[in-house]
């Protein structure tokens, strides 16, 4: 049985883009907070403020390893975990041993935090902003994670939809000056419809707003958008 797994912060879109994925595959699709909910008979906010993060990271662990046990012929898989799932080792463990493949959704900080704050959802680790921000450092703890993860000759693909060098370039600069197993690869202007003005001196693509002029001022402006695309030697 195949199975892709979407992991990331809260409010990176992991529900949305795995309800799309599975769509366009034609495999089903679960949502782990959602299966918790079904099987505790509790929402999370009420596991969390009854039972506490501790009673709530187990009952997330056994409901991983229930839907990674599965037979066949439940069919392939398209899972989106919890904002802290991946962060816990035995669930980092099981998905490796399932042979999952393991997809990191990122968006910037202020837009993590508008998502979290516009949404009619209660999300029990996002509930203040001095909780949001302490936060932040799961951020960097995926993508250093997903990078110790990856095995020689595997890629990883890193984006980002923000202006912001420190979101964006810094962090893969900082990811090869750390490891030196990693090398990038340069994106040729050809895999982007020969838009040359969107990948920059290093070969990795980089948006502006200008890269979208039209004479209707509201429909110009591109987003900014940020990705590049490494390999582990």
């Amino acid at each position: 049985m195949r199975r892709v797994v979407l992991i990331g912060f809260m409010g990176a879109g992991k529900t949305t883009v795995g309800l799309a994925l599975a769509k366009l595959l034609g495999w089903r699709f679960r949502d782990l907070d959602g299966v918790i909910e079904e099987r505790e008979n509790l929402s999370i906010g009420r596991i969390f403020a009854e039972r506490g993060e501790a009673a709530f990271r187990q009952a997330e662990t056994a409901a991983l390893r229930d839907l990674l046990q599965e037979r066949p012929a439940a069919g392939d898989l398209v899972l989106a975990l919890g904002g802290g799932a991946f962060v816990q080792e035995e669930n980092r463990l099981m998905l490796e041993e399932a042979g999952a493949i393991t997809v990191l959704l990122e968006a910037p900080l202020e837009e993590l935090q508008r998502r979290c704050r516009d949404e009619q959802k209660v999300r029990p680790l996002a509930g203040q902003e001095s909780d949001f921000a302490a936060l932040t450092t799961l951020q960097k703890r995926l993508l250093q994670k997903a990078a110790s993860l990856l095995k020689p000759g595997g890629m990883l693909v890193y984006c980002t939809c923000s202006l912001e060098p420190e979101e964006g370039e810094a962090q893969i600069a900082a990811l090869l000056a750390a490891d030196s197993a990693f090398r990038r690869i340069p994106i040729a202007p050809g895999e982007v419809a020969g838009l040359s003005e969107i990948v920059n001196a290093e070969g990795d693509l980089r948006t502006q707003p200008c890269h979208l002029p039209h004479s209707d001022a509201r429909l110009a402006g591109l987003d900014g958008f940020y990705a590049a695309r490494l390999v582990k030697a």
